[in-house]
C-alpha cells in the first residue's frame, strides 16, 4: 500500500521545463549623448537593433537577433543585453563564446554603430566605439509545468426510478454539484412549479 502511494503521489508531482536560458551582458559604448539618443526614438530604436544584430552575428553557435533584447542606460552609453537562450542550445558554450570572444564582439559593434549616418547628431565629437565588454553571467531560468491538467467526465446521472434513486420532485432537484447560488435557484423555481401544481 505505502509503494502503491508513493508511486501514486509521484505520477501527480509535475514536471517541469525551462522556457529558455536568459544570459546576460553589458556593453560601454562611448562618444555618444545618451539624452540626446533616447530623446530621438526613431534613432534609438536603430542604434539597439543593430546593436543586437552585430552581437548576434559575433555570438553565433545558432543565436539570432530574436533571441536578444537590448537596454539603454547612461555611461556614456551602456547596452544591457538579454540573450534568451533557446532550450536547445548550450547557455554555458553561449556564455564562453561571449567571454572568449569579448575583444571581437567590441570592435564588431564599434563597425555596425559608426556606420548609422544618423549617428552624428548625438555623437560627442567622435565616432562611437565600445570601450568595456562586461563578463557574461547566465541567470535562474524560468519554468513552466510539463504535465497539462487532465480532466474527467462527470459521471451519468442515474436514471429515474432506478434502485436506491428517487425521482425528481420538480423540474429542477439540488444536488451538491451545483453552487450555492444555482441551488437557491433550482429551490425557488421547484417551489413555483409545486405552487403552480396545486393550482391546477
Amino acid at each position: 500500500a505505502a509503494a502503491a502511494a508513493a508511486a501514486a503521489a509521484k505520477q501527480a508531482a509535475p514536471t517541469y521545463v525551462p522556457l529558455a536560458v536568459p544570459v546576460t551582458f553589458s556593453v560601454l559604448v562611448l562618444n555618444i549623448d545618451f539624452a540626446m539618443l533616447v530623446a530621438n526614438p526613431a534613432l534609438k530604436t536603430k542604434f539597439e537593433s543593430t546593436a543586437i544584430s552585430a552581437a548576434a552575428t559575433t555570438i553565433g553557435n545558432g543565436i539570432a537577433p530574436k533571441d536578444i533584447t537590448a537596454t539603454l542606460a547612461p555611461g556614456s552609453v551602456r547596452i544591457d543585453f538579454l540573450i534568451q537562450v533557446p532550450v536547445q542550445l548550450n547557455a554555458a558554450a553561449i556564455q564562453d563564446r561571449i567571454a572568449a570572444g569579448a575583444g571581437e564582439l567590441g570592435a564588431f559593434v564599434t563597425r555596425a554603430l559608426a556606420a548609422l549616418p544618423d549617428l552624428i547628431t548625438v555623437s560627442t565629437g567622435s565616432t562611437p566605439e565600445v570601450a568595456e565588454v562586461g563578463p557574461p553571467v547566465i541567470l535562474p531560468s524560468p519554468t513552466l509545468p510539463a504535465q497539462a491538467t487532465s480532466f474527467s467526465p462527470a459521471p451519468a446521472p442515474a436514471a429515474a426510478g432506478a434502485p436506491g434513486v428517487s425521482p425528481p420532485a420538480g423540474l429542477f432537484t439540488t444536488t451538491t454539484t451545483l453552487s450555492p447560488l444555482q441551488q437557491k435557484g433550482a429551490s425557488m423555481l421547484n417551489g413555483l412549479m409545486d405552487r403552480f401544481k396545486l393550482a391546477r
